[in-house]
């Protein structure tokens, strides 16, 4: 389940332009903030010890949520400080965009109606 959150105790980003949503399933709980650029989301995301196991679950739970709450929305960035982030958002179906100031980017794209797709 996805609700929307005024704001977190587990350390994501809360700047004003930042939106943050909970992802609660069986007592566990990861936060994400993201906030648009373009016709992308940006999201950063921050879990309970306890609820480590469960987070690539979460991440596609919120990738599903928001390209179906925005469909404006046509594709989703990870940033990854960590390597293991990267091994998790890569498992997730995210691909490597770029890498910049010591962050590596993600990206994971809407799936496109075969009418959309351009040859």
């Amino acid at each position: 389940m996805i609700r929307i959150l005024t704001d977190s105790d587990l350390g994501v980003p809360q700047i004003p332009e930042c939106l943050i949503v909970e992802w609660v399933e069986r007592g566990h709980r990861v936060v994400f903030s993201y906030a648009r650029q373009g016709n992308a989301i940006t999201a950063h995301f921050a879990a309970a010890k306890d609820s480590l196991r469960e987070v690539k679950t979460a991440i596609n739970d919120f990738v599903e949520w928001a390209l179906w709450a925005y469909p404006w929305c046509e594709m989703v960035f990870a940033n990854a400080g960590r390597a293991s982030i990267g091994r998790l958002v890569t498992k997730c179906g995210f691909g490597f965009l770029t890498e910049a100031e010591g962050f590596k980017v993600y990206v994971k794209y809407r799936e496109l109606p075969h009418d959309r797709l351009v040859a």
